[in-house]
């Protein structure tokens, strides 16, 4: 038994000094090269059975701490100046509470390496880690929560901590038409779900329309890039009476296949993707044990908030 555990986890020394401590890693399509990032902002490609550092680069917001890139808004006639400054106000204040390098995808085709920074989402070509381009954000500059390759390599999408999902072309860092024409619906679908979103799965099928499942860490949504997303709200609680009865709760098998379905999970969300194309993993953890590992409070108030 303890030769079979010592075949499931083997310790690679990496030759080479690194600038920090590693926030964030994730392996290439063939497990072959891991991808590091490391407070200070450096990248490092790590080959895994001989422990070397086969390349290293610096992203854009540790060699300069600015905005490199505009953010475009919808329906909105801005000058890219304008748009620059904009994200620019919000990087500078907000860079010193995140870091540099907060999530890195390594797209199936093992070809590109995104890394989402405070200052927006960049792309290197891998192994190399030679910058390749940087996103065209759609919307309200917000930190970034969770990137996602498409499985054809051919679209790349971002959340952030606002509940904003958006799609982008992985050759020109631009937003995707479907994107574009229901970024603000999907932003109102995804404003109810329980907590920001932490992780993105693309449906494992190669074919064109994408589905994909956003999950945070008290619920999930899936949704269908082919189709309309169909945002229902909820309701506001108001006094019943014969002008203002109370309102029914929807029928859980009206709701079955409706493209942005969403569903509000007892138990703490750790982990949530797919497996195949018809089935997915769910890892949670109640949320009693949660609370229990939090450290105690710097304050309580005399009503126990």
């Amino acid at each position: 038994q303890q030769q079979q555990q010592q075949q499931l986890v083997v310790r690679v020394k990496v030759e080479g000094k690194i600038d920090g401590p590693v926030l964030s890693c994730v392996f290439s399509s063939d497990g072959k090269t891991l991808f590091a990032a490391t407070a200070a902002g450096s990248l490092i490609a790590v080959d895994v059975a001989a422990g070397e550092v086969t390349a290293t680069q610096q992203s854009t917001a540790s060699r300069s701490g600015k905005a490199a890139g505009p953010r475009q808004q919808p329906g909105k006639a801005a000058s890219q100046q304008q748009q620059e400054q904009s994200a620019a106000s919000w990087v500078v204040p907000t860079a010193a509470h995140m870091p540099r390098v907060g999530q890195l995808a390594a797209s199936p085709n093992g070809q590109l390496l995104a890394v989402a920074t405070a200052s927006g989402v960049e792309l290197f070509t891998t192994p190399t880690l030679q910058p390749r381009s940087r996103l065209t954000l759609l919307g309200e500059p917000s930190p970034i929560t969770a990137l996602a390759f498409s499985p054809n390599s051919k679209f790349l999408a971002v959340a952030t901590a606002s509940n904003s999902v958006t799609a982008y072309s992985s050759e020109t860092g631009m937003p995707t038409q479907w994107s574009l024409k229901h970024h603000i619906a999907v932003v109102e679908l995804l404003q109810q779900l329980p907590g920001s979103v932490m992780g993105i799965s693309f449906r494992p099928t190669p074919a064109e329309p994408l589905s994909l499942l956003v999950h945070s860490a008290g619920g999930m949504c899936h949704i269908d890039m082919a189709a309309q997303p169909m945002v229902r709200l909820q309701q506001e609680k108001g006094p019943r009476s014969k002008m203002n009865p109370a309102v029914p709760h929807a029928d859980p098998l009206a709701e079955l296949g409706r493209n942005g379905r969403l569903l509000k999970l007892q138990h703490c969300c750790l982990l949530m993707g797919y497996l195949s194309a018809n089935e997915a993993v769910l890892v949670e953890k109640p949320w009693q044990d949660v609370l229990q590992q939090l450290l105690p409070p710097l304050h309580r108030h005399r009503y126990g908030a």
